[in-house]
């Protein structure tokens, strides 16, 4: 039986990550993602990571300003073999009980780009969303100068439906974003959350 997004907070899993709720030791790794500046130019600044000064409050807080109002559902991404180190954050957000669909996001450390972390990540999101949940479709905002994350989308078979759009997203001026789509109808079933 599908379920609605915000029924429970996730827990997912794959042979090396973890994908789930954060705890208030994370703050130090937490701190680290939110103030390093090469991350920080591919990211809205007005994400919820940023809304209070201290890490542990955002962490403590995040469940009663985010997933109780139903506005946006924040885990942190843990690597198993290493202690459950942190590498950052999987968000889904935007979600829309009548239409079906939700957008999702995730952010790393500058250390773990281009490993492969993101793909799968996103893999178990889409995973979790499509076989878990009454999600159909899922859309993804990426900044036109981030080659990477929109080389992924690509590949992981999402469709560009618009392009060089001027969005708003908290700096001087607006950033150009494309919009990438992937219906349920089009995933390919990997299977790899647990």
């Amino acid at each position: 039986m599908m379920i609605k997004l915000f029924d429970e907070i996730p827990y997912l899993e794959t042979e090396e990550l973890l994908i789930r709720q954060m705890e208030e030791s994370d703050a130090d790794a937490l701190d680290k993602l939110r103030y390093d500046s090469d991350v920080k130019k591919y990211i809205p600044t007005f994400l919820y990571e940023y809304k209070y000064k201290d890490a542990r409050t955002v962490i403590n807080k995040m469940k009663e300003d985010c997933f109780d109002k139903k506005e946006q559902i924040i885990l942190g991404v843990y690597l198993k073999n290493e202690g459950q180190k942190f590498l950052g954050l999987a968000e889904f957000y935007n979600y829309s009980e009548e239409n079906h669909d939700v957008s999702l996001g995730v952010r790393l450390l500058k250390e773990y780009w281009g490993r492969g972390i993101a793909k799968q990540v996103i893999n178990c999101m889409e995973d979790y969303l499509f076989n878990e949940t009454d999600v159909e479709i899922i859309k993804a905002s990426i900044l036109s100068a981030n080659k990477a994350s929109a080389k992924v989308a690509e590949k992981k078979g999402y469709t560009l439906v618009e392009q060089g759009i001027l969005e708003d997203w908290g700096f001087e001026e607006p950033k150009v974003t494309d919009k990438w789509v992937l219906s349920k109808e089009n995933y390919k079933s990997r299977t790899v959350c647990q």
